[in-house]
């Protein structure tokens, strides 16, 4: 009798139906957790714990992160205590780290200290359970330390001031820099407008000049002094002749009877 109850142990165990089945409720649940249907996911978590005998710790942490998700503290505590006292050092690890979180929600700070810690013990990697602790011891020495703490908080928001007139004083120092640069350069355009304009000016006088007569230019030519001696030369020349034509004129007629000489 006792192999018959084995025998039928087996084959449960190794039915491709109910394999087939609880694949397919495995993968409903983790599409429905990721796509933030937490209600749905943690039905088939309990459907395949209760009703298929699905005894893995896996499933048992992802039903407590159901009830986390949806606000349900005392059924997510209850099943991560459990994944904490039998689970593998990993899922330990986390049902500590998680239910350290639940109790600084609900004030319990001391607690939660106790199972960050716990979370580290089970596993110094978790570096979510290591950033958590360290906040929480930071702000309990805060809250025990009230007049360090208005201390830091005056320093910091003197920093900030500092900081901010630093800003201020900086983007003062740039808008006079951009005023002054603009102010040169205006000046220089303006020195370049003048520049231009006495440029134009000196072209129209030129241009003036250029369209005057040229008579004072051929005045000066005649007044040349190798074409004044020119000219005097060829008035000399004439007046020479003219006096010999005129002594011509003036004597007496030859008489024909005489020799010439």
């Amino acid at each position: 009798m006792k192999w018959l109850a084995v025998l039928a142990l087996t084959l449960w165990v190794t039915d491709p139906l109910r394999i087939s089945k609880i694949n397919r409720h495995k993968s409903a649940a983790t599409q429905a957790y990721t796509s933030g249907n937490y209600a749905e996911a943690a039905k088939h978590y309990h459907y395949l714990l209760d009703s298929l005998g699905v005894a893995e710790e896996e499933i048992l942490l992802n039903l407590a992160h159901s009830y986390f998700q949806l606000n349900e503290y005392e059924k997510a505590k209850q099943v991560y205590a459990a994944v904490a006292a039998v689970g593998k050092k990993p899922l330990q690890s986390v049902a500590h780290q998680q239910l350290g979180v639940i109790a600084n929600r609900e004030g319990k700070f001391q607690d939660a200290l106790q199972h960050f810690r716990e979370a580290l013990k089970a596993n110094p990697e978790n570096e979510d359970a290591r950033y958590n602790y360290e906040l929480l011891k930071r702000k309990l020495k805060d809250q025990n330390n009230p007049q360090q703490n208005q201390q830091q908080q005056n320093n910091e928001q003197q920093q900030n001031q500092q900081q901010q007139k630093k800003q201020s004083d900086n983007q003062q120092s740039d808008k006079q820099k951009q005023q002054e640069q603009q102010k040169q350069s205006q000046q220089q355009q303006g020195k370049e407008q003048e520049k231009q304009e006495q440029e134009g000016k000196d072209n129209n006088r030129d241009e003036k000049q250029n369209q005057q007569p040229q008579g004072g230019q051929e005045r000066k030519s005649k007044l040349d002094p190798q074409k004044a001696k020119e000219i005097l030369e060829s008035m000399r020349n004439q007046e020479i002749q003219y006096l010999q034509q005129k002594k011509r004129k003036g004597t007496k007629p030859r008489d024909k009877n005489k020799p010439d000489w």
